[in-house]
């Protein structure tokens, strides 16, 4: 079975930034060192492409949570040869999600698409490129309606967008600033409460149903990509100038501040930070922020006790070029050396991969007697942990006695994935269209998540203090037996 996203190609999407590609694969080399073709990053990159599209359109779907602030405006009118390559577009559309998708109405009945379908059809002579864009995104969006597909999407072609100098992450308590450009660094730390006059709530409905999904935590993941995109906030009448967002804010000690803050440039941005950005930054010297970039590695916490894998990406290879058939082999001699009382593999921001990889590693963990107990071995997730990463906790989960610890994963135990792209004829759209169901659990297993034994919500005042709460619960939970190297050692 191949990687999830491996037969997406970012070439489809390259922006020339300098002597770089932003969306080419080998720039994503560089930035996850020893990660295989088309993996690691690549869906989450699409995803963005995505996302940053969408600040391009000018009308609202329909959702009634916020205005579109183009109400008033005329409508662009087609003319007549544009209509027909709007129409040509979406012919091609749903015969290649018919045509490669295994079960494209899973999410929504085949009458009601085929009625939006219909409905957009007609309109095509009255709305403007945006508008006509926005519908598609919103036509593969209803595919995911109920979940267990964000691999099916639409990503248009890109055009110049804007960011604000800000990561934003939302925490179990809010949505935070957690990074910042040296000139906003004053507002590292605070909630963001509103854009403008909206309070942040209704901005989220509106954003919510233009995200591809697995479940809810797949939307938590990725919206905040969409707000730091002025161009977005503004079709949707959030904001009347991008290039000044008011960011109503509210500290630790609740006092409340409208911020303005002037976008950067494209180029400015990923000249500071990654793009996508998600990964956090660290605040102390947190472990598990730690060498955030390479898919894999492990350190022995004499201190505890504790065997930590940190897994970030499913990946044949970490950044050592060190195999993962190796990696487990030098996992193996660890236990035999060092006092484990238990074993934890740190998953949280593991957004997928190579599912074909991770073999040796779940072999091990299952066949080694002194580690599947409950009690001694533990895997911490999150909303990051999707498409291969949740195939991988879902093996996990049903082959071992793990104990989940955190919050629901971002993918589902059974979903689709494997996406393929469909060409579309005349504006250089794409459709990504799923073409695998990959049942790991049970097939009436109705779970959109993965949720945690041991749930453990992420603070913004445990991240900002530099504490993991996640792995601070787990030695309540050890079993008090004899280390694992003991039995390791005792074993025939």
């Amino acid at each position: 079975m191949r990687d999830e996203g491996s037969t997406k190609t970012l070439m489809l999407f390259a922006l020339p930034i300098g002597d770089r590609n932003l969306w080419r694969g080998d720039t994503i080399k560089r930035r996850l060192p020893g990660t295989e073709k088309g993996i690691d990053m690549i869906h989450t990159c699409l995803k963005l492409s995505l996302l940053l599209a969408l600040a391009f359109a000018i009308g609202q779907r329909g959702t009634g949570s916020a205005a579109s602030g183009s109400a008033d405006r005329l409508p662009v009118v087609q003319d007549e040869a544009n209509q027909q390559k709007w129409r040509e577009d979406l012919q091609a559309f749903v015969a290649g999600l018919k045509r490669h998708h295994p079960n494209p109405f899973h999410g929504i009945s085949e009458a009601e698409f085929n009625a939006a379908v219909a409905s957009l059809d007609a309109s095509i002579a009255t709305l403007a490129d945006s508008q006509i864009t926005r519908e598609f995104i919103g036509l593969a969006a209803l595919i995911s309606r109920n979940g267990r597909d964000g691999h099916t999407e639409y990503i248009p072609s890109l055009a110049q967008v804007h960011f604000l100098p800000l990561q934003l992450y939302r925490f179990s308590d809010g949505l935070f600033i957690v990074d910042a450009r040296p000139a906003q660094a004053a507002l590292i730390g605070q909630q963001v409460i509103g854009i403008g006059d909206t309070p942040i709530d209704e901005v989220i409905a509106a954003l919510t149903p233009y995200i591809a999904k697995d479940n809810d935590a797949t939307v938590r993941w990725h919206m905040p990509t969409l707000l730091v995109v002025p161009e977005f906030l503004e079709s949707f009448g959030f904001i009347t100038n991008p290039a000044q967002v008011p960011l109503r804010l509210q500290s630790f000690d609740g006092e409340q501040t409208m911020m303005m803050v002037a976008p950067l440039t494209l180029q400015e941005y990923v000249a500071w930070r990654e793009l996508p950005t998600i990964k956090l930054r660290q605040t102390h010297a947190e472990l598990y922020l730690s060498e955030s970039y390479d898919p894999f590695w492990f350190r022995f916490l004499a201190d505890t006790g504790t065997l930590y894998i940190r897994y970030n990406q499913i990946a044949a290879r970490n950044d050592s070029g060190q195999k993962m058939a190796k990696f487990v082999k030098k996992l193996k001699k660890e236990l035999r050396k060092k006092p484990v009382q238990r074993v934890v593999i740190d998953l949280r921001q593991n957004n997928g991969g190579d599912n074909t990889t991770y073999g040796s590693l779940l072999t091990m963990l299952k066949d080694t007697a002194a580690i599947n107990q409950s009690g001694k071995l533990f895997a911490i997730i999150n909303q990051g942990v999707f498409s291969a990463a949740s195939n991988f906790v879902t093996d996990l989960e049903r082959q071992t006695n793990v104990l989940l610890v955190g919050e629901p994963t971002g993918g589902s135990p059974n979903h689709y994935g494997d996406s393929m792209p469909v060409s579309l004829p005349n504006f250089g759209g794409t459709l990504f269209v799923s073409t695998i169901y990959h049942q790991r659990s049970d097939a009436n297993d109705a779970r959109l998540a993965i949720e945690p034994d041991i749930a453990v919500a992420f603070l913004a005042a445990d991240y900002f203090a530099g504490r993991d709460a996640a792995m601070a619960a787990i030695p309540d939970f050890t079993a008090p037996t004899q280390t694992v190297s003991q039995v390791v050692r005792m074993a025939p």
